[in-house]
């Protein structure tokens, strides 16, 4: 038997390299995400030149081709035994080494759109903290003519988060989409505008960087860390936000780790320096 090939290009990242034939002039995007949203430096664009090259299978080739070429961090194809990864004409995954912080990949498109007169503005996104693992999202919709409106978000992993599909015509309000079993982390909102005639128009990819309520997930305590860090004492529980955690300082003589805190020494930090333990014990 030959050994099993390990391949420097172990992860492979949520999303693929594929999606619709387009016409020339169309620009197809491919966008890269990690924990913290998206990486512009590896956006990577390309204008389709043919009527050949819009065939959905050939661009996802040539695309793939171009990423390779511009970017040596990621390996954009289909791993053979060898290990090798080289682009198809068809579905192209995208692989990461070990050690990158890259988590997903997601493909847009910029169409030629003189043939729409439909429009439509997505705008002022906010959404709220997560509360029972529930986030309420809100935007504004402004649209000209009638125009079929879809979103969906997802997490890193492709699950859906929320869905909301509506018609719009002529449309100037807010709309407001409930999102479940959601965690904390960075989710993606896609969106797509149809017109009557099931043209795609428009398409976009916002990022939405969902936080838990500290206050919802966690138990009583006396401070949200660091507030009022010279007062802490033995059995003093403070609120970690960057976790949504409680930590209770530990007695005497490990006491006096607690208050040893500057976001530049912060070995002591609870659930987060180096030698947290040493002065906090974990509540909940």
């Amino acid at each position: 038997d030959t050994p099993a090939v390990i391949s420097q290009w172990s992860k492979t990242l949520s999303g693929q390299i594929a999606g619709n034939n387009l016409n020339v002039g169309d620009k197809v995007i491919a966008r890269f995400f990690d924990a913290n949203g998206e990486v512009a430096a590896l956006r990577t664009e390309m204008t389709i030149g043919s009527s050949e090259q819009g065939d959905a299978n050939q661009w996802s080739y040539d695309l793939a081709q171009k990423i390779n070429t511009a970017h040596s961090d990621v390996r954009v194809g289909v791993k053979d035994e060898a290990g090798e990864i080289s682009p198809v004409h068809g579905a192209n995954s995208v692989f990461v080494k070990d050690g990158s912080t890259l988590k997903s990949v997601a493909i847009s498109y910029e169409e030629q759109k003189a043939q729409v007169s439909e429009t439509i503005a997505v705008s002022d996104l906010q959404y709220s903290k997560i509360e029972h693992g529930n986030v309420i999202v809100t935007f504004h919709v402004n649209t000209q003519g009638d125009v079929k409106f879809e979103a969906h978000v997802m997490n890193h992993h492709g699950a859906e988060k929320g869905y909301l599909k509506q018609d719009m015509n002529n449309v100037n309000q807010n709309v407001t989409m409930t999102l479940t079993d959601v965690t904390a982390g960075h989710h993606m909102l896609k969106y797509y505008a149809t017109n009557k005639d099931g043209t795609l128009f428009a398409q976009d990819v916002l990022n939405l960087m969902l936080e838990s309520d500290a206050a919802d997930s966690s138990g009583p305590h006396d401070f949200i860390f660091p507030d009022s860090i010279a007062s802490y004492k033995a059995g003093t529980v403070v609120l970690q936000p960057k976790n949504g955690k409680t930590y209770e300082c530990k007695p005497f003589p490990y006491s006096g780790y607690c208050v040893q805190y500057s976001p530049t020494a912060n070995q002591f930090e609870p659930g987060v320096g180096a030698h947290w333990r040493e002065a906090w014990v974990l509540k909940n």
